[in-house]
């Protein structure tokens, strides 16, 4: 009985307790009656508001007693900077009107959204109407309205009140305008930020292929640094402003995470171009070196992004986007200051690029009241992009003025030193006269000597074809020395004169030297006539061999022709020889060289030479006799009487024939 009478007296404590909650939180909460004549209307300062740190949802909002908590909001846009806690906006709205109206949550760059609706002038909770999802979290296409923000149709009826709880989160600076309106009066402020923000957008294309067509035509590669940088810029607005998500990657909300690595692609982008435009590494090697802790913090911040500590990362973003714009401005400063002209434009453009970066983290921190349509980053860079194209220009402009007046000081130089110039020519042209007779003189004395070497150099040639085979000959003068080589198919020719020892004692010196001369000589144009080379003379005998140096197939057929030439020569009448000639052929292989170191001489050796001496020692006056290897060679082409079988000393049995 004492049990039940507590249970009793417990709930009734509990439902005053939730009642005296509930009416603190009404007693703080106005209620926002539309009218139709009042467009949009902005609900900042109508609304409580509370920071959640615990990711509750809004049934643990209710059961808690958190509503104690909330708190009136004083600003007309909702601004809580960067936080990784969830913030929940109370309102409660009548409906005055007939038209539907819509709530608009005004930023783009929001991760996660819900709304709770619950109807009546009291927190009647148990009514609660299913939530509204909505947020970057989320697939473009689940939205109620395509555009790039948020809007949420509340399905108020006339003359009805609901209350509402909204919860919202980001990653990115939690600052958004929430509004009530009708569609339309929502389409005509949709309108204008449209416009806006495809001027902004419209603005960077044009100058980045202003720039680009530049760069096609001067190949400066400072112009695709600053393409880069507006890329880079130009993406990290698009994202801020969810329109690269609308359009590109509306299937893919992940990739938002990750927006912020666009900060760190800026930085890149933006200490590249000053390098190359401002020319650091020449103009300030210290303050080019320290430009790098700005890569270094955008790689971390890149780090960071892609790690749970987002909000980190986007506290890096800010710091080191700030930081950088500063320490770039005060390079800009230092190199103009050096006598660098063309920094002027760039300081200008950076001055309006930091002032809007001071009112964007101004804004983002909650200091400085949100613009609508458009933030202080987007004019900033709008102005920024701007100047520093005219910074290009500029530049361009400097250069072709200092290449102008470079051009002109070495005109007057080139002018001061023409009468110089003119003297020393006269000069020179004295000096080059006096050398010209000096050189022809010389070149005079120098083909002399030439044509002296030349007829020299002709005479030992001429002696060495004497001596040796032309072929030869060449070996010897490329290589210093000629090779010894076996040729397997030769043909050699050995004469003879007839009882030569008596008929010299008949004759005088000077006769008998004579006479071998002349037969000797006929000999060698015989020889050369029909393409055998003359190996040597031995007293009276005479050595020659057909298919050397240079193969010849027909070497036998041209041997026997020689000596045929040979023995009609030695029998003419009318050159009145006084010696008989015998002449012996044979065919096969040889070995043919140089031998001596002073006097070169160029010889064969072989059995093929040792049995063409037989082949003359076993002839008959007058006649030319050929060995078996030699007559199966030339039967063809030749008429031939067979010897038979002669018996020749150390070789035995030779088959022998005379050549008609």
């Amino acid at each position: 009985m004492k049990l039940a009478l507590y249970e009793s007296m417990l709930l009734v404590m509990t439902l005053l307790l939730s009642s005296s909650v509930q009416g603190y939180a009404q007693s703080k909460l106005s209620v926002i009656n539309y009218e139709p004549s009042q467009g949009v209307v902005n609900i900042g300062t109508l609304s409580l508001a509370y920071l959640d740190d615990g990711n509750l949802s809004a049934t643990q909002i209710i059961d808690a007693n958190i509503l104690t908590r909330f708190t009136p909001y004083t600003r007309p846009i909702p601004n809580f900077a960067s936080t990784p806690n969830n913030v929940w906006m109370m309102f409660s709205i009548c409906n005055r009107s007939s038209e539907k109206l819509y709530l608009h949550v005004g930023s783009a760059f929001m991760d996660h959204i819900e709304l709770h609706r619950v109807r009546g002038s009291q927190f009647n909770w148990s009514e609660a109407e299913p939530v509204q999802f909505s947020g970057d979290d989320y697939q473009f296409a689940q939205r109620e309205i395509d555009i790039s923000t948020f809007l949420f149709s509340l399905r108020i009826p006339r003359d009805s009140t609901y209350t509402y709880l909204l919860r919202v989160r980001s990653l990115q600076p939690l600052f958004f305008p929430l509004q009530v309106g009708t569609l339309d009066h929502f389409i005509v402020n949709n309108h204008l930020l449209d416009f806006v923000q495809g001027l902004y957008f419209g603005v960077m294309l044009l100058i980045g292929l202003y720039n680009f067509f530049l760069f096609l035509g001067t190949r400066d590669v400072v112009y695709l640094f600053y393409i880069a940088y507006l890329l880079c810029i130009t993406l990290f607005m698009s994202l801020i402003s969810m329109y690269a998500f609308e359009f590109f990657w509306p299937t893919y909300p992940i990739i938002n995470k990750y927006a912020v690595a666009s900060a760190a692609l800026t930085m890149f982008a933006s200490v590249l171009f000053t390098q190359a435009f401002l020319q650091t590494r020449k103009q300030a090697p210290l303050l080019h070196k320290l430009s790098y802790v700005f890569i270094v913090i955008a790689a971390v911040d890149i780090v960071l992004v892609f790690s749970p500590l987002k909000i980190l990362g986007l506290q890096v973003a800010q710091a080191g986007i700030m930081g950088m714009s500063v320490f770039l401005a005060s390079t800009g400063v230092v190199i103009y200051r050096r006598g660098y002209h063309p920094a002027r434009f760039y300081l200008l453009a950076w001055s309006f690029l930091i002032i809007a970066l001071v009112f964007m983290i101004l804004e983002s921190l909650n200091i400085t009241p949100v613009l609508p349509f458009i933030n202080p980053g987007q004019i900033g860079s709008a102005f920024e992009a701007t100047l520093l194209s005219f910074a290009l220009a500029d530049r361009i402009n400097i250069y072709k003025r200092q290449r102008e007046e470079a051009q002109l000081r070495l005109l007057k130089e080139l002018e001061s030193k023409a009468d110089l110039i003119a003297r020393q020519n006269e000069l020179l042209a004295i000096k080059v006269d006096e050398r010209t007779i000096e050189l022809r003189s010389a070149n005079a004395q120098l083909e002399e000597t030439l044509s002296l070497v030349e007829r020299e150099k002709k005479v030992s040639e001429e002696l060495l074809l004497n001596i040796l085979p032309a072929e030869v000959a060449e070996e010897l003068k490329v290589k210093g020395h000629a090779e010894a080589r076996l040729y397997g198919h030769v043909t050699v020719l050995f004469t003879d004169f007839v009882n030569f020892t008596g008929l010299a004692e008949t004759m005088t010196p000077e006769e008998l030297v004579a006479e071998l001369n002349r037969s000797i000589s006929a000999f060698d144009h015989i020889i050369e006539n029909r393409g055998l080379e003359k190996i040597k003379t031995i007293g009276d005998a005479y050595l020659a061999a057909a298919g050397l140096p240079a193969e010849d197939p027909r070497h036998a057929f041209n041997a026997v022709l020689a000596a045929l030439d040979i023995i009609r020569w030695q029998t003419d009448p009318a050159n009145s020889s006084r010696f008989l000639i015998r002449v012996g052929l044979h065919s096969g292989p040889v070995v043919a060289g140089i031998v001596g170191v002073k006097k070169y001489a160029y010889d064969i050796w072989g059995d093929t030479v040792n049995v063409a001496a037989r082949m003359e020692q076993h002839c008959e006056p007058g006649r030319v006799n050929v060995s078996h290897d030699t007559y199966s060679l030339i039967k063809n082409e030749f008429q031939c009487d067979p010897r038979g079988e002669i018996e020749v000393k150390h070789k035995g049995l030779i088959r022998m024939y005379y050549v008609n």
